[in-house]
């Protein structure tokens, strides 16, 4: 026999062989029902045209059914994401609105600086501060918000002579003549040595030429601007002497401060001189008047007027007029205890 035509044959002389040992293996075994299974020499051949097409099919719908079903899961996964941002966006506006109730605004903030600066400057400013009038301003200005329209309130008792000493001005922080209300100059201890002897001749005549065309409602332009100049060379005096005295000056820093704080008003009155209504600071129009400290703030309101520096000199009488109108803004003005909402 042709060694092709046994190799077709072998599988299934193979396979009768095992037939034919079926039955004595069944013979052995009572309980078996099937015979023995045998591998096929045929196993991995496909006898069926359609299984290939079957099974493809198989595949692309079990595809399809995986795509519809990771479509979804992808689907509900981002309306889950959708729905944590819009919890994060209302916790965010949440979190917004809850700061913007609690947190001090900037106008909250300005309020409680007011509120602290009045109580210090209503209970212990210091006598520096007082003499330039900053603490006399804060309390006018929270009487002036306080103070009823009607009729005034009962208020400390003030004195001619005591008003007389104050010094007001219309509200620029260079008008303070109260060294030109007076007749004289009192010149301070280190500007009255001889040293300067013929600047203060030349200024006081000027200071009197000036203020005499002012109070006339006819300003010397001249004679103001040759005093301005002489006050501006007697700065520049003051000074050299300062720079020239070395280690051990013949005068003391006491002396310098007065000295040059001096120049400083005289030379701020002189350009109140300079304004239109320079004539109201000499005639009383611009003045504190009042026969108590509600007066006195009324008066301070109708004339649109302000506490400016004081004159040396006149520090207690500051000092007297402080304490009663922090009496007075006590019980009329803000009550800083209770908090502002």
């Amino acid at each position: 026999m042709p060694d092709n035509a046994k190799r077709l044959l072998t599988p299934f002389l193979a396979a009768a062989a095992l037939a034919a040992l079926a039955p004595a293996a069944r013979a052995q075994n009572p309980y078996t029902s099937y015979g023995p299974v045998y591998p096929s020499p045929y196993w991995g051949y496909n006898w069926d045209p359609y299984g290939g097409y079957l099974h493809g099919a198989a595949s692309v719908i079990q595809a399809q059914s995986q795509y519809m079903v990771s479509f979804q899961q992808g689907r509900m996964i981002k309306e889950q994401v959708r729905s944590a941002k819009l919890d994060n966006r209302r916790k965010e506006i949440e979190q917004w609105l809850w700061e913007r109730e609690n947190i001090p605004t900037n106008q909250d903030e300005r309020e409680r600086f007011q509120r602290e600066t009045l109580r210090y400057y209503r209970n212990n400013p210091s006598q520096t501060e007082i003499w330039s009038g900053t603490p006399l301003n804060e309390l006018l200005l929270d009487l002036q918000k306080t103070m009823p329209m009607g009729e005034l309130p009962p208020s400390p008792p003030l004195t001619e002579d005591l008003l007389a000493k104050i010094n007001v001005t219309t509200g620029r922080r260079d008008s303070n003549i109260g060294l030109l209300k007076y007749e004289k100059l009192h010149w301070p201890l280190l500007l009255r040595r001889s040293a300067f002897a013929q600047e203060r001749e030349e200024i006081e005549g000027l200071v009197n030429l000036t203020v005499t065309s002012a109070a006339k409602g006819d300003m010397d332009a001249e004679a103001l601007q040759a005093l301005l100049d002489k006050l501006t060379g007697l700065q520049k005096k003051l000074l050299t002497l300062l720079r020239t005295a070395g280690d051990e000056p013949n005068f003391s820093p006491t002396m310098y401060v007065d000295a040059r704080g001096f120049l400083n008003q005289l030379n701020d009155g002189a350009k109140v001189l300079q304004q239109p209504d320079a004539v109201n600071y000499l005639n009383g129009k611009y003045s504190a008047q009042g026969k108590n400290v509600a007066e006195l703030v009324k008066h301070m309101t109708d004339k649109g007027l302000r506490f400016s520096p004081v004159t040396p000199g006149n520090e207690t009488a500051y000092t007297t007029l402080h304490r009663l109108m922090a009496r007075f803004d006590e019980q009329q003005g803000s009550q800083l205890r209770t908090k502002a909402k």
